[in-house]
C-alpha cells in the first residue's frame, strides 16, 4: 500500500472509469482532502474514491430517488473506524453490522465506552425505524427526513445530524460521464 504511487493509482482508476476523467477526479479529491486536513497519499485517495464509487454515491442516488419520488427516506454515514491493521480500513463496508447486532469485538470493531454507546444508539435507531418508520430515538435525537438539504445522521464516536456531509466529494461525481459505477 505504501508502494502505490500516483501513476499506479491512476492506472487502477482508469480500468474502472473513463480515462479522460480520472486526472480531474484525482485532483479534485486531492484538493478536497487537503482542505479537510485528511491524508492524500495515493492509497488514501484510491480508498476514498473507491469507497464513494462503490458505496456512498450509489446510496446517495438511491435515497435521492426515494426523496424525489415523494417517499420518506433517511440517510446515515457510519464514521466509526476499525482498529484492524493500524486503522487502515477506516470506516469500512459492513463495519456497522456488529454494532447493529451487539456483536462487536476488540479486533475488528474496537471496544470500550464509545463503542458501547454507538451500539446502543444504532440499536435504538434501527428498532425505532422498524416500529414506527422513523429512526429518531432518545440516543440520536430527531433524525430528519432526507430532503434537499441532504440531512444525514453521522454515526460514530458521536451521533449528530449534518447537512450535506462531504458534499464536494459528491459533487465531483456529477461530472463523471457516462454515469455508471462499475465495481472495482
Amino acid at each position: 500500500m505504501d508502494k502505490l504511487d500516483k501513476a499506479g493509482m491512476s492506472k487502477i482508476l482508469e480500468s474502472h472509469l473513463p480515462a479522460a476523467q480520472v486526472p480531474g477526479l484525482v485532483a479534485t479529491y486531492e484538493e478536497i482532502r487537503k482542505k479537510r486536513g485528511d491524508t492524500f497519499a495515493p492509497f488514501e485517495l484510491l480508498s476514498a474514491i473507491f469507497s464513494d464509487i462503490m458505496f456512498r454515491i450509489p446510496a446517495l442516488e438511491l435515497v435521492e430517488a426515494q426523496r424525489d419520488n415523494g417517499q420518506r427516506a433517511y440517510n446515515y454515514l457510519f464514521t466509526w473506524k476499525s482498529p484492524v491493521m493500524g486503522g487502515i480500513l477506516g470506516a469500512c463496508h459492513a463495519l456497522e453490522i456488529g454494532f447493529v447486532f451487539g456483536k462487536y469485538d476488540d479486533l475488528f470493531c474496537g471496544t470500550g465506552p464509545d463503542a458501547d454507546k454507538l451500539c446502543d444508539c444504532i440499536q435504538d435507531a434501527w428498532l425505532a425505524f422498524v416500529r414506527t418508520g422513523d429512526p429518531s430515538c432518545k440516543c440520536t435525537g430527531k433524525w430528519p427526513v432526507y430532503g434537499k438539504n441532504r440531512a444525514t445522521m453521522i454515526l460514530g464516536k458521536s451521533c449528530q445530524v449534518v447537512e450535506s456531509p462531504y458534499d464536494e466529494d459528491r459533487q465531483a461525481w456529477q461530472k463523471i460521464k457516462p454515469k455508471y459505477y462499475p465495481m472495482p
